[in-house]
């Protein structure tokens, strides 16, 4: 059922950092107002009213339990929720998400304990210089494309691959995966700069009942140039995110005009930003919006410009509406009535062997992978025994052609020691006789000793003798190939 109520904003203060003097404080706030100074003079002093200011000295925890503890109840129950975070650079944003991601996980699982047909799936999507990337799928070539689903009217992302989550422990891995892809890096203002916008999202299925999708959404910072000095690709960054954030502002602006009546376009189409933003901003979604300012003085202008857009958005009326699969609605209008028992049970028991098919695979992909890293370290000590085998046929071959070719050296020079023009027939790499000034592989008959007739006969016989010792060499080396690899062939077993 269809119902209308306002987007919840509120406003979170984040502490001073040691280096900002208490004195250049420039917010006064109470529990629902926060009140500013003139920021120049001949300016009006600013005053608003939100569902709730937090200030330094409350936790994050306090915030969940009063705002997104309800959106959590209604995602379970089948309704939108989303809670995103806006404001400008180093003023707390992607530490307030960190800490409401991982109490919200846990709030989810915990509720859907007592609940049997349910499918929880989680994606996490980047948007940098309005190209979007899949943070848990990084090499994932398909191009991802936004699209309106004709079936339910949601907002999809074509292409973007989910993951199946079985517990919460798994879904804060996801987390943790997608944040260490996600594109930051240092600027005058902050060590650890968001240069992107990030959008996690759960997915809940409830059998063949109920389905919903919960939005967790850290905006990058607005920056000024001359304040954060960012110069190539850190200022063409800063384009990109404030040109989103214009566009989302310009959204702001037009949804809560609406609410005073003044009908008119939305430029949701203005960016993929705003895009995907559209369930979530005036659509099926229950939404808490969190504005992240910082109190010092220095930080005026940007502090005022988050304080009037949030109390913008909180100015928006959404249109939550319980997702419900119409395709089973259709089947209970055509048979007449809901379904007979028998049929319902049978498709309970095709979804709990459907689920539990997807638990193999997920098991079966665990498996795969500490597979995939056994073989490689099978695969490295097979590369290790082929290179041990090489050196040792290396060392076996020169011990033994040195062997016999230094026996036969030494015989022909131990019977011609008194021929001084002897070319040695075998070649070592060092002379073995100090007679001998030079080693070559062949006979040079021109330079034999004309004094030694059977010197060709001697030859002859020795290289006989280094025939065998090779043949005998070549099977050692059969041998030693043979053993070496029935010793690998069992490691690798």
């Amino acid at each position: 059922m269809e119902q209308e109520e306002a987007i919840t904003a509120v406003v979170r203060i984040r502490p001073a950092h040691p280096s900002e003097d208490k004195i250049e404080f420039c917010l006064t706030a109470t529990t629902t107002g926060i009140s500013m100074p003139a920021p120049r003079q001949n300016s009006p002093s600013s005053n608003f009213t939100f569902s709730a200011v937090y200030g330094p000295r409350h936790s994050e925890g306090t915030l969940y339990d009063a705002h997104i503890a309800p959106l959590v109840a209604s995602f379970v129950d089948g309704y939108n929720a989303c809670v995103m975070a806006f404001g400008q650079t180093g003023s707390g944003k992607t530490y307030t998400m960190s800490q409401i991601v991982p109490l919200a996980i846990t709030d989810i699982f915990q509720r859907l304990q007592s609940t049997k047909d349910s499918e929880v799936k989680m994606s996490h999507l980047e948007v940098y210089n309005e190209a979007l990337r899949d943070l848990l799928h990084p090499l994932n070539e398909e191009p991802l494309v936004i699209r309106e689903d004709s079936y339910n009217s949601n907002i999809i992302v074509h292409g973007l691959e989910p993951d199946l989550i079985y517990t919460a422990e798994e879904a804060m891995a996801c987390v943790r995966r997608g944040n260490a892809q996600r594109i930051t890096a240092a600027t005058a203002l902050n060590d650890i700069s968001s240069r992107s916008h990030s959008i996690i999202t759960m997915h809940l299925r409830r059998g063949n009942e109920t389905f919903s999708k919960f939005h967790f959404i850290d905006l990058a910072g607005s920056e000024r140039n001359k304040r954060t000095k960012n110069t190539g690709i850190r200022f063409k960054e800063s384009v990109g995110i404030n040109s989103g954030l214009l566009a989302l502002q310009n959204v702001l602006r037009a949804l809560s005009r609406n609410l005073r009546r003044q009908v008119g376009h939305v430029p949701f189409r203005q960016s993929k930003l705003t895009r995907i933003l559209q369930d979530s901003l005036g659509g099926n979604s229950r939404t808490v919006f969190i504005g992240c300012v910082a109190p010092t003085k220095a930080d005026a202008d940007e502090t005022l410009r988050t304080l009037q857009y949030t109390s913008q958005a909180m100015c928006i009326r959404n249109h939550p509406t319980l997702n419900i699969d119409e395709s089973l609605q259709v089947l209970e209008e055509d048979r007449g009535g809901p379904p007979p028992r028998e049929d319902h049970q049978t498709n309970t028991q095709q979804t709990e062997y459907i689920k539990e098919l997807e638990r193999k695979l997920h098991r079966a992909n665990v498996d795969l992978q500490k597979d995939e890293i056994i073989f490689a370290q099978k695969m490295r000590e097979i590369r290790e025994l082929k290179k041990a085998n090489s050196q040792l046929r290396t060392q076996l071959r020169e011990k033994t052609c040195k062997v016999g070719l230094q026996t036969c050296n030494a015989l022909l020079a131990q019977r011609y020691e008194n021929c001084h023009d002897i070319v040695l027939p075998f070649g070592l790499d060092f002379p073995l006789h100090p007679c001998y000034d030079k080693v070559d592989a062949v006979v040079s008959a021109s330079m034999a000793c004309p004094s030694c007739s059977d010197l060709q006969h001697e030859m002859a016989y020795y290289k006989h003798t280094v025939n065998i010792l090779r043949q005998q060499m070549k099977t050692l080396i059969i041998e030693h190939d043979r053993l070496v690899s029935f010793q690998g062939e069992n490691r690798v077993v």
